[in-house]
């Protein structure tokens, strides 16, 4: 028992650090965004200076932080649903992952009808059918995307291995509303 205690007690202590760590990290980022002067670049001084394109920066040893202009960002909720204005931009950017022009029409059209209210099913997408008949008829939520994390609930996306790799499409996409696009804060 008391094996198991100490061991459990050195455990609490390295999650106690790492909770510091990681507070003082978030403390020290928005120190900076408070007091850190904007520039060209990003925010901070000519020497020093902190670009919002994803980059990593060493805060210490342990903690490595990185910034992202949301609108650096293909949204996920800004296609318009019934124009369907906005969805060459995301078919574009599947296109980029190796993913064929069809394949990326039909997972537009799926999200385009995970999003939207109605039951109408767009002519490559899915809807309340098409996901019961794979047994994840909870998944369809026919709302805008909370997160990025969220994805490979729509129907077809989590079968398409090309957007899952390395460098998984999750940290190229937002779910913020409207369009607008900073190709300047853009990863590649």
């Amino acid at each position: 028992r008391v094996f198991d205690a100490v061991r459990l007690a050195r455990l609490e202590q390295q999650n106690v650090d790492i909770d510091f760590q990681l507070e003082s990290a978030k403390a020290s980022v928005l120190m900076l965004l408070a007091t850190a002067p904007r520039n060209a670049k990003g925010i901070g001084n000519e020497q020093y200076s902190v670009n919002f394109d994803g980059r990593e920066y060493r805060l210490n040893d342990d903690v490595v932080v990185s910034f992202q202009d949301e609108r650096g960002l293909v949204s996920l909720n800004g296609t318009n649903l019934e124009t369907g204005f906005g969805r060459d931009r995301l078919e574009r950017l599947l296109g980029t992952w190796g993913v064929s022009d069809t394949k990326a029409a039909s997972l537009t059209d799926a999200l385009l009808d995970y999003r939207d209210a109605d039951d109408f099913r767009r002519v490559n997408g899915a809807e309340k059918q098409s996901y019961r008949s794979i047994g994840r008829e909870a998944d369809l939520r026919n709302a805008d995307l909370i997160s990025p994390t969220e994805m490979p609930r729509v129907f077809g996306w989590s079968d398409t291995s090309e957007l899952w790799g390395a460098d998984p499409l999750t940290d190229h996409v937002s779910t913020q509303r409207g369009s607008t696009f900073n190709p300047n804060t853009a990863g590649w």
